[in-house]
């Protein structure tokens, strides 16, 4: 049942990164420096540091629709941010309730290699976050996240507005 809390929420579903740095445990901070109430779902649990990821694990499809679902009977975020996704189950999850209106406003960054430049996606995930699309009110790729999104060559921020070439 849906209760009536004192303080805005939203919520992260991103990797747990346990140095900190980045994913779940930056969200939450950055919510907290806002005053909102930060709500956290792991998508993905990380082997990494500050120098370099050792490993990926995805959250269990089974275990992260429970979690969410035990969320979502009692908060209603105004907002929902995606970063790191564990898979293309939780994309299509994530795309259905929130076409449902379930995680207010989507905003996705899309993680899909780490800053020293190790993979963190399959191949396909570009492709699946795509369909994710209808549903997003702010997407933040960088570059070489645009790159793979688009298909298109996208090196200098003057190409990433509207003048990229094809790959």
């Amino acid at each position: 049942m849906l209760r009536k809390h004192n303080k805005p929420c939203c919520l992260a579903i991103s990797g747990l990164d346990p140095s900190g740095g980045a994913g779940l445990l930056a969200d939450i901070r950055s919510f907290a420096a806002f005053g909102v109430h930060g709500l956290g779902l792991v998508s993905a649990e990380t082997a990494q540091n500050s120098t370099r990821v050792e490993a990926v694990w995805p959250r269990p499809l089974r275990a992260f629709t429970q979690q969410l679902a035990c969320l979502l009977e009692e908060f209603r975020p105004a907002a929902t941010k995606v970063g790191l996704a564990g898979g293309v189950g939780q994309l299509r999850l994530i795309r259905t309730w929130a076409q449902q209106g379930r995680l207010g406003q989507l905003v996705v960054d899309p993680v899909l290699v780490a800053s020293r430049g190790q993979s963190l996606a399959g191949q396909h995930m570009p492709r699946h976050l795509l369909e994710l699309m209808p549903a997003i009110s702010v997407l933040t790729p960088n570059l070489p996240e645009l790159a793979d999104l688009t298909g298109m060559a996208v090196d200098t921020p003057a190409r990433a507005d509207g003048r990229t070439t094809p790959a």
